[in-house]
């Protein structure tokens, strides 16, 4: 079991014969806060993706196992576009927006932000984390149950791009995140917990997937001189929608 590191971006490289099980915590709202650094300094959230026009998105996706019931709740800066499992537009929303799912359709649904949280803030380019107040940076996108509750361990990207706003210590990320994964038997499927302790990568991406590095497995590479290619779901919280298998303790080197 491997990961490889390339100059900004984190890149885990994953094998059914190193996983381990993580059982879901207590409810609490996903987003930022996960993000939160001891020293409280945030993490801005970045653009991952384009949309059919070219623009610059954020693309993230959430589980909705209970349509009937279940909903999406957004805060933050700017608007979201959500997808359904069919690819149908569910609609636009602005912060504060509690969304109902199409009706008897469970699934993966996309969450398409069409602003970094936070916009920069420092200048045009540039995001500093010492301006930031909770309501200027907090943002939030969180699946509730039928009484209004967040449900943590539904929300994922294939890839997660930050800016620290800089390499000083103070400005590191410690978290885990959590990459689910094929569990070695048909049907089946597992979760590897990824934990960052002090990780100071500036503007990073974190991206999940069997290989590592195109044509450099298992190696540090520049980060113009090859591609990576996302294939794992990444969760902030535990996944919900997961079996659990468990195999053998994950191993984590040349990070």
């Amino acid at each position: 079991m491997h990961t490889g590191y390339i100059k900004r971006a984190c890149v885990m490289t994953l094998g059914v014969a190193a996983l381990t099980s993580i059982a879901p915590d207590g409810a609490h709202a996903e987003g930022s806060a996960e993000l939160l650094n001891a020293s409280g300094s945030y993490q801005q959230l970045r653009y991952n993706a384009t949309d059919a026009l070219g623009n610059s998105i954020i693309r993230l996706r959430v589980d909705i196992l209970d349509p009937g019931v279940e909903q999406i709740f957004w805060r933050g800066q700017g608007t979201i576009q959500v997808l359904d499992p069919s690819g149908a537009d569910v609609g636009t929303f602005a912060t504060g927006a509690l969304i109902t799912p199409t009706a008897g359709l469970p699934g993966i649904y996309q969450v398409l932000l069409v602003d970094q949280q936070p916009p920069n803030n420092l200048d045009a380019n540039n995001f500093d984390p010492t301006l930031c107040t909770p309501a200027s940076c907090d943002w939030t996108v969180e699946v509730r149950d039928g009484f209004g509750a967040a449900v943590p361990g539904r929300l994922f990207a294939r890839v997660w791009r930050l800016d620290s706003g800089g390499y000083a210590q103070e400005r590191s990320l410690s978290t885990s995140f959590y990459v689910k994964v094929p569990g070695g038997t048909s049907g089946l499927t597992a979760v590897t917990e990824m934990r960052f302790d002090g990780l100071a990568g500036f503007r990073f991406s974190i991206v999940a997937n069997s290989d590592g590095i195109a044509g450099s497995p298992r190696r540090s590479v520049d980060s113009g001189s090859a591609p990576i290619s996302p294939e794992f779901s990444i969760y902030l919280n535990p996944p919900v929608d997961a079996d659990y298998s468990s195999v053998q303790a994950l191993s984590l080197i040349h990070i």
